[in-house]
Order: C-alpha cells, then structure tokens, then sequence
C-alpha cells in the first residue's frame, strides 16, 4: 500500500468516527431531553379557556404569596401576617360593632425543653401544639392563628364573645396538656394563655383602642398567667 492510499483510508476512518460520534451525541440529547419533559409535572388548563396567558402566573404569585405568609415549621401564619390581620380586624369589628380577641398563647418551660431533649423535640412540641391551635379554632368562626415569634403563637378571633373566647383558650390549655409524643413519652406539655376582648358599640366607646392596645392588654395577660404558677389562662374583657 502507498502512502497516499494509506492516507486516503486514514481519513476515511476518521471521518467515519466524527459522523459516529455525532450521531451518538444526537442521541444522548434525544433522550435526555425527552427524560427532562417526562418529568416536569403537567401544567392543569385554565378551567376557563377564555382565561388569558397571565392565569399561570397569577396563580403561582397566589402560592408565593401564601408561602412568604405562613412560617416554614408550624405553617402557622407569621408576624408580619399577624400585624396586619390584626389591623383589618379591628378596622372591620369597630365599623361592624362586633367583639375582637386576641388570644397569646406560650410553651411552658420550653427552653428547658430544648435545652434537655435537644432541638427537634422542641420544633416537634411546636408543630403539634399549632396543629391543635389549629383543630380547635376551626371549630369557632372567623379565626387566624400565627406564629408571634419564639414559642409564642398567636390567635385572632372576630364575632366571638368574651366568655366564647376564654372557653377557646381553655379548651387549648386542656387538648395540649393531654398531648402524646412518642419520643418522650413521659413529657407533658402545657401553656400559659392571655386573651383580651372587646365589644366595639355603635357609641364608639372602645373605638379609642388600636392595634398596640390589643397587643400590650393581651401580652398582660400572657404575663399574669406565667407569674401565677403558668398551665393556665388569665383573660380581661373591656367592659
């Protein structure tokens, strides 16, 4: 063979294997892809199909909304929802003539809790004491409950008279007290509980009040109910 057949069949050879090499890397970016598509999650249609395009987006704004409102380990509504609920609240109870609560509720001893049985215990304790916050202010009308900060939670009530109201909290003190956890069996947990509550009247008697008011007059409460002994609910009603 001469040197320029030799070269000849040498080129054809590598050229042979750029085409072969390109086709296998086709192929892998088929199957790639086509493995990518299968698992993003289909997008549901608009029920409406005269909705316009911008209906996907609103609808994940609604969820990014909802998510930067709720706190990541009690999905408790958080602070910043809980000043503002509670401004619109006492704006639409005082236009209404209707009762307002604000309900402060706080972990016994949860510090100790934490500082004995570790973190996830405590995040645990938590989760379960919202879950009950939760269960039982869905049996009332019209309630939020938030995550104030801490071991504090919060509970916003509207329409619920006094007695209504503190009958919430105690119910609470008594659900939470009766609490199982399977990691620690023997723990029993309990809560110290301030509400307040007003009835705004058509003679604009409380009408005076505002948000700040609510909080101090229920964080009063809160404290009265820790310095008397704690598992327990200290309530004040404007009268």
């Amino acid at each position: 063979m001469t040197f320029l057949e030799f070269m000849i069949s040498f080129l054809a050879l590598c050229g042979l294997v750029a085409i072969l090499w390109f086709v296998c890397q086709f192929f892998r970016k088929l199957i790639a892809n086509h493995a990518l598509e299968a698992a993003e999650p289909e997008v549901p249609p608009p029920a409406n199909p005269g909705l316009s395009e911008s209906w996907f987006y609103e609808l994940k704004m609604k969820e990014l909304a909802s998510r930067t409102n709720r706190d990541p380990l009690t999905n408790l509504y958080n602070k910043g929802y809980f000043m503002d609920r509670l401004a619109e609240s006492l704006s639409e109870m005082k236009l209404h003539h209707s009762h307002l609560g604000l309900v402060f509720v706080d972990i016994d001893n949860f510090k100790q809790l934490n500082d004995t049985y570790g973190h996830p215990f405590g995040d645990t304790v938590l989760v379960e004491v919202a879950r009950t916050m939760e269960k039982i202010g869905a049996t009332y009308k019209q309630f939020d409950t938030c995550r104030y900060g801490g071991e504090e939670l919060t509970l916003i009530t509207r329409g619920l008279p006094a007695p209504d109201t503190e009958e919430l909290a105690h119910h609470l003190c008594r659900e939470v007290s009766e609490l199982k956890f399977a990691d620690q069996p023997h723990i029993r947990v309990t809560l110290s509980i301030g509400v307040y509550t007003v009835e705004f009247r058509p003679d604009g008697a409380h009408d005076h009040l505002e948000m700040m008011d609510f909080i101090e007059l229920a964080d009063k409460q809160l404290y009265l109910a820790k310095r008397s002994g704690k598992n327990r609910v200290c309530a004040q009603k404007q009268p």
